[in-house]
């Protein structure tokens, strides 16, 4: 399976799988349900933990395939 994102943006620990999103997907993720959201060190949104690293590719092939043009509409407006 071809990996919808760039890879270094998880990282796992002990708790699970996480991804650092967009600041502009914020918006996006207020009303969606989602394991947690954290600020990362670099103010990157974190999403996550996730059980499985597949947990986390299926929800985020999910999210982009819903949201993936109003994603980069936020962008350019920021």
């Amino acid at each position: 399976m071809t990996r919808p994102f760039r890879s270094e943006r998880v990282f796992h620990d002990t708790r699970g799988w996480y991804i650092a999103l967009r600041p502009c997907d914020a918006g996006i993720l207020r009303d969606l349900p989602v394991p947690g959201r954290h600020r990362g060190d670099d103010l990157d949104l974190v999403v996550g933990p996730f059980r499985t690293r597949d947990d986390l590719d299926a929800w985020f092939a999910s999210y982009v395939d819903r949201f993936g043009i109003s994603r980069s509409e936020a962008q350019r407006a920021a």
